[in-house]
């Protein structure tokens, strides 16, 4: 019978630029990418996303954390398609109500992420490069990255880390 719904290719959403402490990237640019033109523009905030495997979109839409930061801690504005009345409209930062792998795009299935507006910090090239090559090696040492992945698919509990169940189950 088919998917019953629309399906819509962010292939060619995917450009991104810089404007003074902003990076505005459309929602199919991919998160390493602009954390990449962030560091070669002296601008620090997205070190955290340096090595993730998603698009701008996606990292919004659920929120995407690292190393104890996630897009609500850089994430000033979202420009969204309403896909009933075809309305352009912006969302601030505290309309995204943000939570653990969570927001608002989660329960407005009518809101379609077109781009977002990153507000980063000026900081120094070397100190934001060697935080993402950190990140990056934690990334490498941590996870099979040479395998397909379907990403997390255990909810972090409130205290300690999904990883410990596993664990004390025999399951790792």
């Amino acid at each position: 019978n088919g998917y019953k719904g629309a399906i819509i290719s962010t292939k060619l959403l995917n450009k991104a630029f810089i404007d003074d402490n902003r990076l505005i990237a459309q929602c199919g640019c991919k998160i390493h990418d602009c954390a990449i033109m962030a560091c070669e523009s002296n601008l620090t905030g997205m070190e955290f996303t340096y090595g993730l495997p998603g698009c701008i979109g996606g990292c919004i839409y659920m929120n995407a954390s690292a190393f104890n930061k996630d897009m609500s801690n850089i994430v000033e504005i979202t420009r969204v398609l309403n896909i009933h009345t075809g309305e352009i409209t912006e969302l601030n930062s505290e309309e995204h109500k943000y939570g653990m792998k969570y927001s608002v795009f989660m329960d407005k299935k009518e809101y379609f992420i077109l781009e977002a507006v990153f507000k980063l910090s000026d900081g120094e090239h070397l100190a934001i490069k060697n935080q993402m090559n950190e990140y990056l090696e934690k990334r490498i040492n941590s996870q099979p990255l040479d395998f397909p992945s379907a990403g997390s698919v255990f909810k972090r509990p409130l205290v300690g880390f999904s990883s410990k169940y596993i664990d004390d189950a025999g399951l790792k």
